[in-house]
């Protein structure tokens, strides 16, 4: 039996909390009394065959044997129907909505079908009725589902309408004005997540995210889907991606959200290996991304970063930044120049690398490679002692060719949760396409101190951490096989590396240990009031590296701040000493 058709709601001046009470009062236990006033087709059922095992908690009620339940009170009609006007709501689903209040406000009770029947103490064969009002009150947004008791379907008052009733405020019944994508969505995922417990099967979750989608047609996002996904079952998906990216800030297990959304497994199989071969039409129309893992299991969908503009607009930025700080990227545009000096065989091959990784050469580089079916994207090592220059290296090559640099947290790629380094992995290169996506050159991916990823892989044993490290570098193996931009690692153990990761370098070019020559070019560019004399003494006398330089040249700056004056060369010389030696001659302290 279905309730009848909402009326338009009116503002009216009247006491609401006063009103609530003399309404509850009037409806307890004399539900089917006032019901069929306002409903003719309701049917009135004689109190004699009513039902009468009454919860405890409503006993007071049944001893009121002064209250004619035959005959109406017609100040409470006049109170319902006040009620009704405010609420926007026909006076059958008031009558219900009293009922379910006074459940929750006045007898501390779950608000579910069974507890507001035995309010309105309704003959058993109207329950059905009542939860179908319950329903229609959900559908106007003025009560929702709240988590269950067993396997009971329990609701509560909008806050919104709470706060209304409680202040005496007018009602605002249109509720699709606070409504945004992002709280949609949590409604999407409460039916999702909550399906076991209301025992529903996949076609009565879809009607309920039918009406959800009804109940709010002026949401700009939900017009576009609707008009490009036809199916209800990829918009669902695609609700539920969203959802889990803005509350978790990640991607989606894909075969979990698959079994909470389908019964049949066929119909998950079907779902998935569309997803699979990236032909679902979330992945056709630019929607979602699937990082694949080395099972489906462990395959998260992602957000498209076109799709997240379109739903952030203005506050896109925003998370574009924290997303580069999260990420370290760094703009080519903020790199500072800095001279850098090599023997000419090192500087021959910087020089080269280089040139290929300007726009044009790159481009041209790519078509050849992929011509010969060979890998298309540029991996490049540089190995070598500490302090060489590698690191630098790569900003200047990032500076020169115009790239940013997208730089990996070695780090944060560690998890002590099984599974999630994996996961963490994967995501890098996933974002690492996305950020070539929004620029027109690609970037780099740095993997600086890479050896703690790119090291020989272990006999894996009964070893939960070798099986995890050797997972993370197939990850990357595999990763490195579909490059499609550059990879720049750098390390100082090259004896480490695994060779399967050597082979896949395009790129290895050595840092050796400063000649004297290149010493003497950074002694003087670093400290131009050196003489030639002088720069070359030091280049010559002392094994330092062009890091090692850097530090004395630290030093030499703090004294000049100190004393105001220039540090002697005896002084420059005893910290190259002690930098070499790593003992200071003079301590900072108190001695013992």
């Amino acid at each position: 039996m279905k309730c009848n058709k909402t009326k338009k709601a009116e503002q009216v001046n009247f006491n609401v909390i006063d009103t609530f009470g003399r309404i509850s009062d009037a409806i307890k236990g004399a539900g089917d009394l006032y019901l069929s006033y306002f409903n003719p087709n309701y049917g009135y059922i004689e109190k004699a065959n009513k039902q009468d095992d009454m919860d405890s908690r409503f006993d007071d009620f049944d001893s009121e044997e002064s209250r004619d339940t035959n005959v109406v009170d017609e100040e409470a009609v006049a109170h319902i129907r006040k009620m009704a006007a405010y609420l926007g709501i026909s006076e059958e689903l008031t009558i219900v909505f009293m009922a379910l209040y006074a459940t929750l406000l006045l007898h501390n009770l779950y608000a579910d079908k069974q507890n507001i029947s035995k309010y309105l103490s309704v003959g058993v064969s109207r329950v059905l009725y009542i939860q179908n009002c319950m329903e229609e009150l959900e559908d106007k947004g003025l009560i929702e589902r709240c988590r269950d008791r067993g396997f009971r379907v329990g609701y509560e008052i909008n806050t919104s309408v709470e706060n209304a009733i409680r202040k005496n405020l007018p009602l605002n019944t249109d509720n699709t004005g606070n409504m945004d994508i992002f709280k949609f969505c949590q409604k999407v995922a409460h039916f999702v997540k909550n399906r076991d417990f209301y025992d529903s099967e996949t076609s009565e979750m879809f009607d309920e995210i039918s009406k959800l989608e009804e109940r709010y047609p002026n949401i700009p996002f939900l017009k576009e889907v609707a008009s490009k996904l036809k199916h209800l079952d990829d918009r669902l998906l695609l609700y539920m991606v969203v959802y889990v990216y803005f509350t978790e800030g990640r991607g989606m297990l894909a075969n979990a959200m698959l079994q909470h959304i389908y019964d049949e497994a066929r119909d998950r199989f079907k779902q998935a290996k569309k997803l699979m071969k990236n032909t679902h039409v979330l992945q056709t129309k630019k929607y979602v991304s699937l990082e694949q893992g080395g099972h489906f299991d462990d395959a998260r969908l992602h957000l498209s970063t076109a799709l997240k503009k379109k739903i952030l607009g203005d506050d896109y930025q925003l998370f574009v930044e924290d997303d580069q700080n999260q990420n370290m990227v760094m703009k080519a545009k903020d790199i500072q120049a800095k001279e850098l000096f090599f023997d000419g065989q090192t500087q021959t091959q910087i020089q080269m690398l280089s040139n290929s990784l300007q726009d044009k050469q790159f481009k041209n580089l790519q078509q050849r490679l992929e011509s010969k079916a060979m890998p298309k994207g540029v991996a490049v090592l540089l190995y070598g002692e500490p302090g060489t220059g590698k690191t630098e290296s790569v900003l200047q090559l990032a500076r020169q060719t115009g790239r940013d640099i997208l730089q990996v947290d070695i780090a944060a790629c560690k998890s002590k949760w099984y599974g999630e380094s994996q996961q963490i992995v994967r995501y890098l290169f996933t974002r690492y396409r996305e950020v070539c996506k929004e620029r027109a050159l690609k970037p780099i991916l740095f993997f600086n101190e890479a050896d703690a990823l790119f090291s020989r892989r272990l006999d894996v044993g009964d070893s939960a951490v070798a099986q995890t490290e050797n997972a993370i570098q197939n990850i990357i193996l595999e990763e490195m096989e579909h490059l499609d931009g550059i990879l720049i690692a750098t390390t100082n153990m090259m004896r480490n590396f695994d060779d399967a990761f050597s082979r896949r370098f395009l790129f290895k070019v050595k840092f050796d240990m400063p000649t004297p020559e290149a010493k003497k070019s950074i002694w003087k560019s670093k400290l131009d009031w050196l003489t030639d004399e002088q720069a070359g003494r030091l280049a010559a006398k002392f094994a330092l590296s062009g890091g090692e330089i850097d530090n004395i040249v630290r030093k030499t700056i703090m004294n000049e701040v100190i004393s105001a004056e220039l540090p002697s060369m005896e002084q420059i010389e005893d910290w190259c000493r002690e930098e070499k030696s790593g003992k200071e001659s003079s301590k900072i302290g108190f001695a013992c």
